[in-house]
């Protein structure tokens, strides 16, 4: 058994792990967060493909990688509360810069919450937000809930959705170990309150994949309700978790729109 523990970071380096220590050129940081049962370091090749300009910072979120003993999140505002301190000692810990956002599948829902709260607490907002595989909230979920499925029932829901590997998925011994951290992840996901929405004043690009059948682009759509800036719908040949399949015209697609935002 694992103990977990909360504990308060003093520096950023707790909860950000950092692509790019060469920091001269960086005119834009890219913070990014991962879907579901995700760690900080699927987004560490990113930085290679963007180049010295754009600095790719992952959020590492409780419960995996280096922080293996932070307590899982409970509900959305204890995540939410964590986050604006870690954004906070970003300025502090780094340097000062400007930012945007990118989130895939739960990873979205950080995105957008967190934009939310800053903007209720007046803080610094990111200049664009880049929502992946995710539906908005007003859209209800296509499938039906998993995160309460029994042990069986939820691992094939897992392997179902295509972006577990199939040698963690055979391997009992892992599964057992990441399956509290999957279904406290999809908890706060499928049961992601779906009521009033404030839009933001930040733009929004959401990117889907055509052939998801998860969020499909219909339900992706709606993001357009979301803010009062600009809005644009971006779809990729894949399915949900084409951020892995179809990585380089992605990155294209985010690489395009951050230069025009550095111009």
């Amino acid at each position: 058994m694992t103990l977990q523990i909360n504990t308060k970071a003093e520096h950023a380096d707790a909860y950000w792990l950092r692509a790019n220590t060469k920091t001269k050129n960086v005119k834009l940081r890219l913070i990014c967060f991962p879907y579901a049962g995700g760690g900080a370091r699927m987004f560490l090749p990113w930085q290679k493909e963007l180049g010295e300009s754009i600095e790719v910072l992952a959020y590492k979120l409780a419960g995996r990688e280096s922080r293996l003993r932070a307590a899982l999140y409970a509900d959305w505002s204890t995540l939410l509360d964590e986050l604006i301190d870690a954004i906070g000692m970003l300025d502090q810990d780094y340097g000062e810069c400007p930012y945007v956002i990118f989130g895939h599948s739960f990873g979205a829902r950080i995105a957008f919450e967190l934009t939310r709260k800053l903007e209720a607490l007046q803080k610094p907002l990111p200049l664009q937000l880049f929502l992946s595989a995710c539906r908005a909230p007003s859209e209800p979920c296509i499938l039906p809930y998993m995160y309460n499925l029994d042990s069986s029932a939820f691992y094939a829901r897992v392997a179902k959705m295509g972006g577990t590997p199939a040698h963690i998925l055979e391997d009992k011994r892992l599964m057992r170990m990441l399956e509290p951290i999957l279904r406290s992840d999809m908890a706060l996901s499928e049961l992601w309150p779906d009521s009033e929405r404030t839009p933001v004043n930040v733009k929004i690009t959401a990117l889907s994949g055509v052939h998801d059948k998860i969020d499909p682009p219909m339900v992706m759509q709606a993001w357009q309700n979301y803010t009062h800036n600009n809005f644009e719908l971006i779809c990729f040949e894949g399915e949900h978790f084409f951020l892995h399949s179809h990585q380089n015209q992605l990155l294209r697609q985010i690489e395009n729109e951050c230069k025009q935002l550095m111009e």
